[in-house]
Parts: structure tokens; C-alpha cells; sequence
């Protein structure tokens, strides 16, 4: 169905200096005595790690681009919060290793992460992956973020996550998303699922009160919409045996946004089979 989705960036955190110092005395002589100076500095292993900000909270999203702020997550972020407050093993802080934190992190919160994302973690699959943030300069407690698996911005939330068809334009062959991956646009030379020949057609029901449509009502509404468009841009006749074609429509959940009402339309083979081929007339 169609949904519509809306790195984290280590910077050296501060280095704090503790310094004491103390003079004693007596009647028959004054002797200053000054203490040796102490450096306690936050162990190196934390600078390459960001810290959490006040109010972060569960499901918030935020930026990471010189400091961590909190945005709307319809914007383009960085990151995720998926849990707060995980405390992970103390001698970490003994590590010289950031790849042992993220370990860590990922143990922590894989619980966390299939409740929230809505599947399974599979470390180096799938659309994000756990990072953290400190939630102090010097302690192992952290909050587990996503982050995009590329690395780069989004948009939306990570939360009960369906892949979307999002970038996938008219004449794209394309692999269908799942519940770890979007939609993934490959050569039409290439084994696919399908081709989409209509993007985002308005179903043209605009009145807010209109109740969500029944599964044979979207029937109707494809149908209607997408059936000509096939014609038009295969060339195939309506008895075809070879060929057929899906739609993609909003979710109940994103009913209320009108400009989400809309249908897109994919060629398919009628066996169910992959194609290698553009299904577009020549």
C-alpha cells in the first residue's frame, strides 16, 4: 500500500577539567604546600558519541547536524528515538572501541526496536538501523535511535513501519516493498514484480466526512481508474493472458489527508511470475 515516508554525525563532546589545590599553616612557620594537579578527562571513547538533549523523548525525531535538536518528524531528520534510558555495560567505558557501543546498543534495544519498527532486527538489512545518543557525558546510559541504513535524511516515522512506494516514477520496474524494505527500482531488463504505468491519480473524493472505502469499494475505485491507463500504456488486449495489473491506495490510518486520496497502477504478469521485460508498448 501506499505510504508516504517522510545519519547521525559524531562530533567530540566537551572535555572537562577538575583542578584542586589547598594551603596549611602553623604558629612558628608557614609552610604552602600545593597539591599535584588533577585532570579527570571523559574517557575518549564517548567524544565520538552525541549526547541526548532534554525532552527527547520516545518516538521524537531529531537532526544531528552540529547538535541534536528535536524536529517535526515530517520533516527531513536524521534520526529516530526508539527507547530511552538503556543502560549498557560499564566497562564499555574501558573500550577503546565505538563498534562495541553501536554491539552493545543493537543487543539492548533489538527488543525495542521490533516493537516499535514492527519487525524483526536483522543487523545490515533493511531500511534503518540502531544508533544511540549518551544520555550523559559520562555514564553508559543511552537512548537507541534509527537511523537510515543509507545514512542519508527522511522523512515520517519509523514507527509500525510498511515500506513505501516512494521514488518510484511512471515507466519504473520495481521489486514491491516489504515490512523491512521500500520499494526498490531495478532495470527493466532485470527479474521484477512490476511496472508502474499511473502515479498518484486522485480518486476524487474530497469530503472529509466520507467514510474510509470498503475493500470492494477500492476494487472499484482501481477498476475504474486504472483500467484504460493499462490498456493505453501496455497495448495489450483486455483478454490477454499474460499481463494484468495492481494498485497501491492510503491506509486508513492517512484517510483524513485528502491530498493522499489517490490510486497508482502496476503491470504485473497475470501468473504472478517475474517479468525481465518493459511492458510498455513500443
Amino acid at each position: 500500500m501506499l505510504k508516504s515516508l517522510r545519519s547521525i554525525l559524531y562530533i567530540p563532546a566537551a572535555v572537562f577539567l577538575l583542578a584542586s589545590c589547598g594551603i596549611g599553616s602553623t604558629a612558628a612557620t608557614t609552610t604552602t604546600t600545593e597539591t599535584p594537579t588533577t585532570t579527570t578527562s571523559v574517557p575518549a571513547i564517548l567524544t565520538q558519541f552525541r549526547l541526548n538533549v532534554p525532552g527527547l523523548s520516545v518516538g521524537d525525531c531529531f537532526n544531528d547536524d552540529s547538535s541534536v535538536v528535536q524536529v517535526n518528524c515530517d520533516q527531513l531528520h536524521d534520526g529516530q528515538v526508539i527507547a530511552t534510558n538503556i543502560r549498557l555495560n560499564d566497562s564499555l567505558l574501558e573500550s577503546a572501541y565505538k563498534s562495541l557501543w553501536e554491539s552493545s546498543a543493537e543487543d539492548k534495544c533489538a527488543y525495542k526496536y521490533n516493537n516499535f519498527v514492527g519487525h524483526n532486527y536483522e543487523k545490515g538489512e533493511g531500511r534503518f538501523k540502531i544508533s544511540l545518543l549518551l544520555n550523559e557525558v559520562d555514564s553508559t546510559t543511552v537512548a537507541c535511535t534509527v537511523i537510515s541504513a543509507d545514512g542519508r535524511k527522511w522523512a515520517g516515522t519509523a514507527e509500525n513501519f510498511i515500506g513505501s512506494y516512494g521514488g518510484v516514477k511512471v515507466g519504473d520496474c520495481l521489486m514491491f516493498p516489504t515490512d523491512i524494505n521500500d520499494a526498490i527500482v531495478v532495470d527493466c531488463s532485470e527479474p521484477h514484480e512490476g511496472e508502474m504505468f499511473l502515479r498518484n491519480k486522485s480518486i476524487g473524493i474530497l469530503d472529509k466526512d466520507v467514510p474510509y472505502p470498503t475493500r470492494n469499494e477500492w476494487r472499484e475505485l482501481g477498476y475504474k481508474i486504472c483500467e484504460d491507463q493499462y490498456l493505453a500504456y501496455t497495448g495489450v488486449s483486455e483478454d490477454d493472458e499474460n499481463l494484468s495489473y495492481s494498485f497501491i491506495y492510503p491506509l486508513e490510518q492517512d484517510w483524513l489527508d485528502v491530498s493522499g486520496r489517490t490510486i497508482s497502477c502496476i503491470a504485473t504478469s497475470a501468473s504472478g511470475e517475474q517479468l525481465s521485460y518493459s511492458v510498455r508498448k513500443k
